[in-house]
């Protein structure tokens, strides 16, 4: 059983190596030239217009994470409904039902607290007292 877990520090300690030394040698090999040309943000060629820095509403951030939870976890169900008639034939149906139904509740959960603080609401109107 020891072998094992030898045999995968092994291959992660050739990795770290292996990144290490080609880290190294990149930082060793490569010309180190200074250029104008080099430290402008985009090298397409092209002389920039303006910051290349902009601020995004924070609510795309919002709805990405949403999506990427709620995407998370149709991911993480759909192996329990895979094979969740071997757990029934096997006695372990009201247990893996449970548990399924308590994940779910937590999320169900983390929706309703999107939605009461308006944050699924696209156009959002500003309240005087904010200003």
């Amino acid at each position: 059983m020891l072998s094992n877990y030898i045999t995968v520090l092994v291959c992660v300690l050739f990795t770290l190596l292996f990144v290490t030394i080609n880290l190294y040698l990149s930082r060793r090999l490569a010309p180190k030239i200074k250029n104008v040309l080099k430290s402008i943000p985009y090298e397409c060629g092209e002389e920039p217009e303006g910051t290349p820095f902009i601020q995004l509403n924070p609510r795309y951030y919002v709805f990405a994470l949403a999506f990427l939870i709620f995407d998370v976890e149709i991911i993480f169900m759909y192996p329990v409904a895979s094979v969740f008639r071997q757990w029934v034939d096997r006695d372990l149906g009201v247990f893996v039902l449970t548990e399924t139904l308590t994940f779910l509740v937590i999320l169900f959960f983390g929706l309703i607290y999107l939605w009461k603080n308006g944050d699924l609401q696209w156009i959002q109107t500003i309240e005087k007292d904010e200003l």
